[in-house]
């Protein structure tokens, strides 16, 4: 497939997802490769279970946080639910008070972690983007098995 192909794709699939949603106000998420399209919506459960293999294969000192239920502000845990903060929001199209749910944080945590993700980012903090990249490599190696 050349790229103005793609391009063209692209562009149709935006037109088919906002009339969707204003025909029907139902919000639909579409992910596209060269090799297949979906229509397969990733939960934020789907998610947490690729962040969950990231965080045994390199943070196992965190496994027994993975139910989300023991609070703890250690530094590596906080920048792991702020990764995840920020793919669910801009690349699933979650809001902030459906992540905070899914977390056991209130929204306003949601919007913090992710205004502390466009500073780390902005910034090219090293730490940061390292962790990050580890979670956005296993989650896009995921979305194109589906």
């Amino acid at each position: 497939m050349t790229d103005e192909i793609e391009e063209k794709i692209q562009k149709d699939l935006k037109s088919f997802k906002s009339e969707i949603f204003r025909k029907y106000n139902v919000d639909i998420h579409i992910y596209f490769s060269r090799y297949q399209m979906m229509e397969q919506t990733v939960t934020m459960s789907n998610l947490w279970v690729v962040f969950t293999e990231v965080i045994q294969e390199h943070y196992p000192e965190h496994i027994r946080l993975i139910d989300l239920k023991i609070k703890t502000r250690k530094k590596d845990w906080v920048t792991i639910l702020q990764c995840f903060a920020h793919i669910a929001f801009n690349d699933l199209g979650y809001n902030k008070s459906q992540i905070g749910k899914f977390l056991g944080k209130d929204h306003a945590t949601v919007i913090h972690y992710l205004n502390r993700v466009e500073h780390y980012t902005n910034m090219k903090e090293s730490y940061f983007m390292k962790t990050y990249t580890l979670f956005k490599d296993k989650y896009t190696e995921y979305v194109g098995t589906l």
